[in-house]
C-alpha cells in the first residue's frame, strides 16, 4: 500500500538580510522598546517609594514628583525616544 501523503523533507530558511518588511521590523522593535519604557517607569516609581526620604533630603523631590506620575514620566520617556528614533 502506497501512502500518498507528502512528507517534509526540508525545513524551513531564515530571512536573508533585507527579505522583511522595514516596516514590520521597525514596529516590532519600537513596540519592545515603549514596552521596556513601561516597565522601568514602573520599576523606578517602585524604588523611589522606597527611597522617597532620602531622595527628597538631597534635593531630588522634583525628580521623584516626575516619576511619581506614571503617565507623565512614560510619556516624558516616549516622546523622547520617538525624537531619538526620528533622527537615526
Amino acid at each position: 500500500m502506497d501512502d500518498c501523503r507528502k512528507r517534509q523533507t526540508s525545513t524551513a530558511t531564515p530571512a536573508e538580510p533585507g527579505d522583511l518588511p522595514w516596516g514590520l521590523v521597525t514596529e516590532v522593535t519600537v513596540g519592545e522598546v515603549k514596552s521596556q519604557l513601561q516597565e522601568l517607569v514602573t520599576e523606578a516609581n517602585s524604588a523611589l517609594i522606597k527611597h522617597s526620604g532620602i531622595l527628597e533630603q538631597l534635593g531630588a523631590s522634583g525628580a521623584v514628583e516626575r516619576v511619581r506620575d506614571q503617565t507623565a514620566a512614560l510619556s516624558t520617556l516616549e516622546a523622547a525616544f520617538d525624537q531619538f528614533f526620528a533622527t537615526n
